[in-house]
Order: C-alpha cells, then sequence, then structure tokens
C-alpha cells in the first residue's frame, strides 16, 4: 500500500493507467490482505522486530518511488515526443520521392476541392526548392473555380515565386476576389524582393482601382514597404481627396486605405474622422482598419462604437489591439462604465486579451474582483484571462487571491441556482413555464462550474485543470473520481469543500430531481429580479402563467412562447434555452394567405418557418403532402446552406408563422459566437446517437 502511494499522489496520467491495479491492490482490499499475511508470515520467523525492520525497508523504496517516477514519467514523455516529431519528418520526407509525387500531382489536378485542398496541405509542408516541381498544376489552380483553392495557391507560390510564370501572378491580380487580390499582390512583393518598392509604386498607379485597393491592403499590413513609397502614398492621398468628396464608394475605400499609410497623422486623422462613420460598410471597415495604424486618441470613440457592432467587430478589436497600452486606460474606463453599452463593455475584455500585456492583465484582474453585476461581462472577462494564462511562456503572472476569491463566490451563487432548480423542478410537469426555467437555472449552474474551473486554471497548471473540468463535465464514472481526486490534491481539503457545490450536487443520483423545500412563489419572487436576464424574464412569465395568465391573448406573441414552438425544431433540441432565446428574439411574426408559395421545390430557400397557427401543405420528391400544423416547423436546413430546397410549401388557408432569415441568423452568430458553438455540439451528440 505505501508503494501505491506516489502513484495515488503524482501525475493524473499516471494515476490513470496504473489505476486497474490500485483498484485491485490497493482500494478492493487485495494489498491489505496480502499486507496481513506478509506480517502474521514475518511475525512468526523473526518477531516482531523483523517485521518492522521489513516496514523500515519499505517505507525507503517508497520514498525512492516517489522522487524517481515524476523523472521518469518526464523522460519517457519527452521520448515520445520527440519520436512523433521525427516520424512526422519522414513522412514529408517520403512525400516527396519518385513514388509519391505522381500521387501528390494527380490530387492537384483532381477536381474534387477537398483533394485539392489536402494536397496543398502536403506541400505548404515541403522546402521552398520543392514546390517548383508542380509548377503546371500550380499555374492550372489560379484558374481554378473555388476562391479558397486560388487564394491557397497564391499563398504557396509566394514561398517559392519561381514555381510560377510572373504572368500568372499578375493575372491574378485581376481576380474578382479581393482576398485572392490581395495574395497575388503579396506573392508578386515574394518576387521581387530587391525591387518591392518599384512593385508597389507600379501598382498604386494600376488604372484598375480594385488593384490598388489590393495594394494597399497588403501595404498597411507590412509597413516595412510604406518607408520606400511614402512620397507617392502622399501624392495618392491628395489625388484621392477631392474624387472621394463627389461621393464615389470605391474611391472612399481606397482612401480609407492610404490614410493607415499617411506619415502626416494630422491629416490621417481629418480624413479618417469622416470615413470611419462612412455608410458604407467596405468604406467604414476601411478606415476602422486604418485607425488602428495612425492611433489617434480622436479615433478611438469611433473604434469603440465599432466594437459594439457585430459587422465591424473584428477589425475594431484588431485595431484597438493594435494601439497598445496607448489605448489602455481608454478601454479600462470604458470597462469600468456602467452606462456604457452592454455590447461594447463585454467586447473589451477580449481586446485587452490581445494586447497580452501585464497592464492588460492588472485591468482584467481589477473587473473580475469587482462586484458580478452582469454574467456575460464576468465570464467573458475570465475567459480573456484565461487565454493570456495559456499563452507559451507562461510570464504573465495572476492575482492568486482574487482568482480564489470568484471562485469561492460563483459556488456560492452556484449553491443558490441549485436550490433554485430543485424547487422549480418538483412542479415542472405541471408548468412549461417552470420546465423552461429549470433549464435555464440548470445553464446557469453549469456556467458557475465553467467560472470555477477557469478561476483555478489562473492559479494552478492551467492544462491539468482544463483535464480536470473534462473529466468531471463529460468523463466516464472513473475519470470523475479521479480528477476530483487529483482536485482535492492541488487545491487542499478545505477549498475543496468550499467548491463542493459546482462539484457534487444534491440529489444528482435520483437524476437531480430532489424535491425543493423552499417556497416556489418565494423562489419565483427572487429571480424574477436576478442578474442574468433570460432568467429573470422567465421566472416572471412563469409567475404569471401560475396565477393564471400564459400570455395567449391573440396579440403579438412573447419570447417565451417563441421559445416553446422554437423547441420543436430538429435543429434546435440541443440548444441551451439562453440560445433559443436569442433566436426567439430574432423570430418575427408573419401572416400567410391562401395558396400563397413559401418554399418553392428546386429553388433555394433563406428561411425557417414554425407554424403558430393554421395549416401549410408540404410537398416532396413523391409528390406526397404532408400538413403542417400547429407547432410543425419546415425550412430548417435553409439556415445553414443554400441548397435547392427538396421540398415546397404552400399555405392552405389563413395562417401565422414565426420567421428566421438567414441572414438574421447569421447576424446573429457574428455577434454570439457560443450560440454556433451550442449548435455545433447538439449536432454532434445527434450525429453519436446515430452511429452509436
Amino acid at each position: 500500500q505505501p508503494l501505491a502511494q506516489p502513484l495515488l499522489h503524482g501525475h493524473v496520467e499516471i494515476k490513470l493507467r496504473a489505476k486497474a491495479y490500485i483498484d485491485m491492490a490497493v482500494e478492493k482490499g487485495l494489498g491489505k490482505g496480502l499486507s496481513g499475511v506478509l506480517l502474521l508470515g514475518l511475525a512468526a520467523v523473526g518477531g516482531t522486530r523483523y517485521a518492522a525492520w521489513v516496514g523500515v525497508a519499505l517505507v525507503g523504496v517508497w520514498l525512492v518511488a516517489a522522487s524517481a517516477i515524476r523523472r521518469e514519467y518526464l523522460a519517457t514523455l519527452a521520448a515520445s515526443i520527440q519520436g512523433r516529431f521525427a516520424s512526422l519528418r519522414g513522412v514529408f520526407v517520403s512525400l516527396f520521392d519518385a513514388s509519391t509525387l505522381p500521387v501528390i500531382e494527380e490530387a492537384l489536378r483532381s477536381d474534387e476541392e477537398v483533394q485539392v485542398a489536402f494536397a496543398l496541405d502536403l506541400i505548404e509542408e515541403a522546402e521552398p526548392r520543392e514546390i517548383e516541381r508542380f509548377h503546371d498544376e500550380l499555374e492550372l489552380l489560379l484558374d481554378h473555380r473555388s476562391e479558397e483553392i486560388r487564394r491557397r495557391t497564391l499563398e504557396v507560390v509566394a514561398r517559392w515565386p519561381e514555381a510560377v510564370d510572373p504572368r500568372a501572378l499578375r493575372r491574378s491580380l485581376g481576380d474578382p476576389s479581393a482576398a485572392v487580390r490581395e495574395a497575388g499582390v503579396r506573392a508578386l512583393l515574394a518576387a521581387h524582393p530587391d525591387g518591392a518598392a518599384d512593385v508597389v509604386s507600379e501598382l498604386l498607379r494600376h488604372p484598375a482601382g480594385e488593384v490598388r485597393r489590393a495594394a494597399l491592403s497588403v501595404l498597411v499590413g507590412n509597413r516595412k514597404l510604406v518607408a520606400g513609397v511614402s512620397s507617392l502614398i502622399r501624392e495618392h492621398v491628395e489625388r484621392l481627396g477631392p474624387a472621394a468628396k463627389s461621393g464615389d464608394r470605391d474611391t472612399r475605400e481606397e482612401l480609407a486605405l492610404a490614410c493607415g499609410l499617411l506619415g502626416d497623422r494630422k491629416r490621417a486623422v481629418g480624413l479618417l474622422e469622416d470615413l470611419v462613420e462612412d455608410d458604407d460598410g467596405a468604406v467604414a471597415e476601411a478606415a476602422l482598419r486604418s485607425a488602428g495604424f495612425v492611433d489617434a486618441p480622436p479615433l478611438r470613440p469611433a473604434l469603440l462604437r465599432a466594437l459594439g457592432r457585430s459587422d465591424t467587430r473584428r477589425v475594431a478589436r484588431r485595431s484597438l489591439a493594435r494601439q497598445g497600452t496607448d489605448a489602455l486606460d481608454f478601454l479600462v474606463a470604458r470597462l469600468h462604465d456602467d452606462g456604457e453599452e452592454p455590447a461594447v463593455r463585454r467586447a473589451i475584455p477580449g481586446v485587452l486579451s490581445a494586447m497580452g500585456s501585464r497592464e492588460a492583465v492588472d485591468a482584467l484582474t481589477e473587473r473580475l474582483a469587482a462586484p458580478a453585476e452582469d454574467e456575460a461581462l464576468e465570464l467573458r472577462t475570465l475567459r480573456a484571462l484565461n487565454k493570456l494564462r495559456a499563452r507559451p511562456g507562461g510570464a504573465l503572472t495572476f492575482d492568486r487571491p482574487v482568482a480564489l476569491m470568484v471562485a469561492e463566490r460563483e459556488a456560492e451563487s452556484a449553491q443558490e441556482y441549485e436550490a433554485a432548480r430543485r424547487a422549480v423542478v418538483a412542479g415542472s410537469d405541471a408548468s412549461r413555464g417552470l420546465a423552461l426555467l429549470g433549464e435555464a437555472l440548470e445553464e446557469c449552474w453549469e456556467r458557475r462550474r465553467e467560472a470555477v474551473f477557469r478561476c483555478l486554471g489562473l492559479v494552478h497548471p492551467h492544462e491539468a485543470v482544463y483535464r480536470c473540468y473534462q473529466a468531471v463535465t463529460g468523463g466516464t464514472a472513473r475519470a470523475r473520481a479521479h480528477a476530483l481526486e487529483w482536485l482535492e490534491h492541488t487545491v487542499g481539503h478545505e477549498r475543496f469543500e468550499s467548491l463542493s457545490p459546482v462539484l457534487e450536487r444534491a440529489g444528482e443520483e435520483h437524476g437531480g430531481r430532489t424535491p425543493g423545500t423552499t417556497d416556489l412563489v418565494a423562489v419565483l419572487r427572487r429571480l424574477s429580479t436576478d442578474r442574468v436576464p433570460f432568467v429573470a424574464r422567465c421566472a416572471r412569465w412563469t409567475a404569471a402563467e401560475l396565477a393564471g395568465d400564459d400570455g395567449t391573448n391573440g396579440g403579438e406573441m412573447d419570447l417565451i412562447e417563441k421559445i416553446f414552438l422554437l423547441q420543436n425544431v430538429d435543429l434546435l433540441e440541443e440548444a441551451e434555452s439562453e440560445h433559443l432565446a436569442l433566436l426567439a428574439s430574432i423570430a418575427e411574426e408573419v401572416e400567410g394567405e391562401p395558396g400563397e408559395v413559401l418554399i418553392r421545390q428546386g429553388e433555394p430557400s433563406a428561411n425557417l418557418y414554425v407554424v403558430v397557427r393554421g395549416r401549410v401543405e408540404l410537398s416532396g420528391m413523391g409528390g406526397e403532402v404532408v400538413v403542417a400544423e400547429e407547432g410543425r416547423p419546415f425550412g430548417t436546413w435553409a439556415l445553414i446552406d443554400q441548397d435547392p430546397s427538396v421540398v415546397a410549401a404552400k399555405v392552405a388557408e389563413p395562417t401565422r408563422l414565426l420567421r428566421i432569415t438567414r441572414g438574421d441568423f447569421h447576424d446573429l452568430l457574428t455577434d454570439h459566437p457560443e450560440l454556433a458553438m451550442g449548435l455545433l455540439q447538439g449536432l454532434a451528440r445527434r450525429v453519436r446517437s446515430l452511429v452509436a
């Protein structure tokens, strides 16, 4: 039994590997039984003193094993990693032998886009001079029907421009895709390393505006080339100014990009102040991108406003992060401003995380330690800190007292949500509102658990904490037990007990439906002012439902009623209640008249529908007609792809429907990426259930 202790309290992977033996020898009592037999034999042969000396010897063996096992593990791991890298290098060496080359050439010429993409993946790992072997294939791919393949081919060519004819590179400058044109500019610059300034000068004087914009876009991201053409940039800006005022959209976008390269900051700010507010999205995005390089305080309010919009959030985040500590005080002030737009405040932690500085860590820690009024802001702050924690090198340190204080605060909050959930689920069979509220409280408890583990990951080995979290949330019973044992050993018994509300739940052995002893009315009253807006809204709706008012008065549907209908959509079966609330917020009610065609067979559809009341006839490929009535969804997959519909949908009688458009759905995914992840997880669970 002493010899097993280094394994029980050592590295998680070793313990899991040896656990089968430990279970039998230690936990199941076999080791104790054998120890008793050994002690009895020693006492009978040499007396108790002889047994004591054997015990001392075993302790010595234990000490040696405890110190040696870690070195052994690390040595084995290092050898394994080195072997993997060696085998990986061998794979790529074998790809370019005489027998393999024809296979890669054939894949590059394939009509299947996936095969071509895989072959390009392999070539990207080759030495630059080896790329020239595929000269003919790469030139053909520059005219491939796929924009992505053309772009990736140019990226490969940029590593060894001699692999293709320079005329083919120049031909790519006229590609209909902006991304391909920019890749063509980069490849052309790589082909002329000693004459890059001449190439830039030529491109900026090109008669085609799309070529000039592609060149400017590449220059904004590669400012080393700007010094040689600074005078040309100034001339270009002066020439574009009058034309931009005339209202030409392409010229305004070109001017916005050029401003990011202008050495005269005052002049650049004067031009960009108007361009960042441009009504055209492409112009505004180009101006926001340039504003990140100009780094002028007058432009930061516009960048902050752009941070709150889904269509400009990404470019605004990059521009603000690029300004580094110069913009830190401005961002921190807005982060702590309760009057700032919630969408803006919730996006700021991502900017600070991208900065990656000590000052950014301190600012995020200060926000985390403040009272938790906005759950989404708190969780995004924690995620930003975790990204900084996971950065290679581990140079950044984190405030241990604050992290542990927040972990205990989240555990207490989880305990409150669990108590409320137990009170709610006891009556959920009799109320739709209680069932939905129970799901929402379950999700709140899960987010509190995630927050606790994220806090622990700031002060303990983050990879080990993450593996522990995975085992606790989705592992087998044995893996979960091992993870909890490791966690208790790591954080200490006292703190482990304080975190128990997110580790062990009351009633879990009975499916989590242990009846609550708290008065339901009091629970609903307390939840109606919860800091999670959806929980508060759901609690108020449920209280009204229990009082006899379910809101079905024939008027406009409440958000909660829309959620009940969306729960019937197969794509959303596994979606969290808050994700359904987001989708319900973009679902609009529409009226359908008899004979109106909602979906035409063989044509792309852009809408998901759910019948509120009335009837819709659905006809499929075989001519069979199915009637969709109250609660029936159709057109679901139109949200995901643009393929022609396999069914037709025609209104049979006056009908009210819920409609979600693909455009609104994609905008929502951009604004709430966690929704996309939730839907993907739901699809993954469905696929696993089908193949199980």
